[in-house]
């Protein structure tokens, strides 16, 4: 299989690991995705950036969930707007674990937007996240009409 192939299924794997709670697997999985990809990728590397920002902020260390959050959206940009849009769920995620709601519910709206800018469908992996953020963060949002509705 290709370095690349290759990263991305460690990259997958460390997604599913930091949500069965295997912090330090998933780290590990993240960083060697992150810094092998990057080179031949980097829009990649962003997006494992997302995973890499929520896994910080499950541990509490906040100052490097928001470093990686913003590097990766810088390295997504203009490139990869689905996978940017999967990083602004994460990140809003790590917004709504630091008690920073209003953020948070801030970063849905973008989330939102650009979803209807790129025709997400209502049962869409982004549209899904979004609710269920909205769920949790605010009824009313939840009930906001969107395009796709």
């Amino acid at each position: 299989a290709s370095v690349s192939m290759v990263c991305i299924l460690k990259g997958n794997l460390a997604e599913v690991l930091l949500h069965l709670g295997d912090f330090d697997e998933a780290r590990s999985l993240l960083e060697d995705a992150i810094s092998t990809v990057r080179p031949l990728n980097p829009a990649a590397a962003g997006a494992f950036m997302g995973t890499s920002g929520l896994l910080h902020a499950r541990r509490g260390k906040f100052k490097q969930a928001h470093d990686q959050f913003v590097e990766g959206a810088a390295l997504l940009v203009n490139r990869m707007p689905l996978e940017l849009a999967k990083l602004y769920c994460k990140q809003a995620n790590a917004l709504e674990i630091q008690g920073r709601n209003s953020e948070a519910e801030a970063l849905v709206s973008r989330i939102r937007k650009l979803a209807d800018e790129l025709n997400l469908q209502s049962g869409s992996v982004v549209r899904t996240a979004v609710k269920h953020l909205e769920l949790r963060l605010s009824p009313a949002l939840a009930s906001a009409p969107t395009i796709m509705d």
